[in-house]
C-alpha cells in the first residue's frame, strides 16, 4: 500500500469513527464500514477541496452605535441578512447592522479566525484604518 493510500484510508476510518487496529500497515481494520483501503485520491479532486475550504471570509459591519462588528463567514451576503433579521450574532440584540464596510476572501476555516480575532484586537482607529485601506476587497464582493 502505497502512503498516499494509507494516509486517505486512515483519515477516512478515522472520520468514520472505525477503529484501526494496529495501525495501516497491519491492514487490520475493524469496525462496520472496515472495506479495505481506498484509492488515492485524484490530484483534482484534492485541489477542488482545498478550493472549497478557502472560501472563507472576513466581514466588518457598521453598526447603528457607530461600533464596528467584526466576523467570519462563508457567505457574508446570507450572513448580513442573518444579522439584519436578528438571527445572527447576539452583538446584535441591541444595536443595527447598517451596512457592510469590510470584506476580504480567500480564507480557510483557521485563517479566517486567526484574522477575525486579530482585527478584534485591534483599536477604532485602526480598524477605520483597515477599511480605508488596499486591504479592503469589498468592491470586488459585487463580482462574486
Amino acid at each position: 500500500m502505497g502512503k498516499c493510500e494509507m494516509n486517505l484510508a486512515w483519515r477516512t476510518f478515522a472520520q468514520q469513527g472505525i477503529n484501526v487496529a494496529g495501525g495501516l500497515g497491519s491492514l487490520a481494520f475493524s469496525g462496520p464500514e472496515a472495506r479495505g483501503v481506498l484509492p488515492c485520491t485524484a490530484p483534482d479532486v484534492v485541489n477542488s477541496q482545498r478550493n472549497a475550504d478557502m472560501n472563507w471570509q472576513v466581514y466588518i459591519i457598521l453598526c447603528s452605535d457607530d461600533s464596528l462588528y467584526t466576523g467570519i463567514t462563508t457567505d457574508v451576503e446570507r450572513r448580513f441578512a442573518q444579522h439584519l433579521a436578528g438571527t445572527g450574532a447576539k452583538y446584535f440584540r441591541g444595536r443595527s447592522p447598517l451596512r457592510l464596510v469590510y470584506w476580504e476572501g480567500g480564507h480557510d476555516r483557521r485563517s479566517a479566525s486567526r484574522r477575525e480575532i486579530h482585527i478584534k484586537q485591534l483599536s477604532k482607529v485602526s480598524k477605520l484604518g483597515l477599511i480605508a485601506s488596499n486591504d479592503n476587497h469589498l468592491e470586488k464582493l459585487s463580482d462574486h
